[in-house]
């Protein structure tokens, strides 16, 4: 899942076309759960969703499912309104996740909703 986050970013930064970047170790001055994140999306100098190792542990003890809901929300959401272009590249790359048979159909089902 790591690898898939850390795709995921890379892809969104490229689109972005905006202050959206990759950011390792750096201190943040944003109001967010986790005030020691090692890598995370920086969007205008605040962090925008969890380190990607939070993640990748969501989706192992959890639930990856879960954890995929969470970067929905935390991370390619956001980007709607301040990255429109990285939003749609973000929503197409998660519907190529495969987050099991039992949710597939709804999973797209949700995305396809949230890029119209």
């Amino acid at each position: 899942m790591l690898t898939k986050i850390t795709e995921l970013a890379d892809l969104l930064v490229a689109a972005a076309q905006t202050s959206l970047r990759v950011a390792h170790g750096e201190a943040d001055t944003s109001l967010a759960l986790i005030s020691d994140a090692q890598t995370f999306l920086k969007l205008y100098g605040k962090r925008l969703g969890r380190d990607f190792k939070l993640y990748e542990f969501m989706g192992r003890v959890v639930s990856p499912v879960l954890a995929w809901c969470a970067v929905l929300e935390e991370i390619v959401l956001p980007l709607k309104t301040h990255a429109p272009q990285a939003f749609t590249v973000g929503i197409d790359f998660l519907k190529g996740i495969n987050v099991g048979a039992d949710h597939q159909a709804a999973w797209n089902d949700l995305l396809t909703d949230l890029a119209n």
